[in-house]
């Protein structure tokens, strides 16, 4: 959504009764928040103001920024509130979290939405891998390498359709990216180093090659419930250069697939900023 420059309508400072609705509706919206978080997110007296902006395609979007740094976005079409990188460096938990390579980062941040093929999940294809949730429902995107979110964006199926569909299609909207002009309008800095997320360090890692053949990375003994399956780094890079960006190449996401479908590499990452606000 803001892989382009976007235009600002207005900047107005919160005040008090603002401020206080604002914490009311985060609250509402994101219940793990206590309200010594949302203190700190929304100080008193420290500067709060509402940025109207608008895409590149028109969307109207409410940015509210702390002091120099944005820390949550509203669209105007559907009044949901997003939070943005900057907020998620601090409450990392605060979404549903999906785990990607670190090399399709800088793909999102190009304009593509994250393909199913590119989620990593834990040990054989269940109807719970990716969770529990509707079609639309929040999630932020974080890397094998840090479990910080790069990320913010809604997914495309419910967790059952994403199931059903065996690693075919789309998997999340991204609507923002670390490093996309909404983290420009922000102090720019990079993210913390929380070390990788807890679904790499659950057990050995199972990396499918080419030929079907697959190297086991890790040590000690496992479960087989916390083997993670995922395509090697070099895998995402290759599929990522050899993607055709014509819309012909845009899956059906309405199709459902059977969980034992044979997925092609080529799908990790689908570009979308012809169709992305």
């Amino acid at each position: 959504m803001f892989i382009k420059p976007f235009r600002i309508k207005s900047q107005t400072q919160l005040k008090g009764s603002d401020r206080k609705k604002l914490r009311a509706e985060l609250s509402q919206a994101y219940p793990s928040l206590s309200s010594e978080d949302l203190a700190k997110l929304i100080p008193s007296k420290d500067d709060v103001t509402l940025v109207r902006i608008y895409c590149y395609k028109g969307e109207s979007v409410n940015v509210y920024q702390v002091q120099k740094d944005p820390v949550f976005f509203m669209l105007e079409k559907d009044k949901e509130i997003y939070p943005t990188v900057y907020m998620l460096w601090r409450h990392p938990d605060l979404l549903h979290i999906f785990t990607t390579h670190a090399q399709v980062i800088d793909v999102l941040a190009g304009g593509a939405d994250l393909m199913l093929p590119g989620i990593i999940t834990k040990g054989e294809m269940n109807p719970s891998s990716y969770g529990k949730f509707e079609k639309g429902f929040p999630v932020a995107i974080n890397t094998t390498d840090n479990k910080v979110p790069l990320a913010v964006g809604v997914t495309a199926h419910s967790s059952m359709d994403m199931y059903m569909c065996g690693r075919h299609g789309k998997g999340v909207s991204i609507l923002h990216v670390y490093r996309d002009q909404l983290w420009e309008m922000g102090t720019r800095s990079p993210p913390p180093n929380l070390g990788p997320p807890d679904i790499m360090l659950s057990g050995q890692v199972i990396l499918e090659s080419e030929d079907g053949a697959a190297e086991i990375i890790g040590d000690g003994e496992t479960n087989e419930n916390e083997i993670v399956k995922e395509p090697s780094p070099e895998q995402v890079i290759d599929a990522v250069q050899e993607l055709d960006l014509g819309d012909d190449q845009t899956p059906d996401s309405s199709s459902s697939l059977s969980p034992e479908t044979s997925t092609p590499q080529e799908e990790i990452v689908q570009t979308t900023s012809s169709d992305r606000p």
